[in-house]
């Protein structure tokens, strides 16, 4: 079988690319955050800045999809909608994007509107 993104035949390849996967997301949300997606935006042509909100956030679930983490986008709430919930084995992460405006702002905005309050029975931890 060939993979489109690996470009080979070789399933030792292939498996070797999803061990590195499950790695990543075992190092938990913080390496990938400071080290792989900042290496992976690092990577990217100025020329392609992202022009709005909407487009980083596609961009973010994109690179936790093919991580093959569990992202949900726009993900209902009794108050609203969080722009990503990434759920792992070691923690859930509530994402609100914030184009142009601070990160305090967006984590006022998780709290005001309880993004976390569904996984308040659960025995990961929540990190916003």
């Amino acid at each position: 079988m060939r993979n489109l993104f690996v470009q080979t035949d070789d399933d030792d390849t292939i498996a070797e690319a999803k061990r590195t996967r499950r790695t990543l997301l075992a190092k938990g949300m913080d390496f990938v955050l400071e080290k792989s997606l900042m290496a992976c935006y690092s990577r990217i042509p100025h020329e392609w800045v992202c022009k709005d909100e909407a487009e980083a956030k596609r961009f973010f679930q994109l690179y936790c999809h093919f991580l093959g983490a569990k992202i949900k986008g726009e993900h209902e709430s009794h108050l609203g909608r969080a722009d990503a919930v990434l759920e792992l084995p070691n923690g859930v992460y509530l994402f609100e994007f914030k184009y142009a405006k601070s990160s305090a702002e967006a984590l006022e905005q998780i709290k005001s509107r309880g993004y976390a309050d569904a996984y308040k029975d659960d025995s990961r931890p929540v990190w916003l």
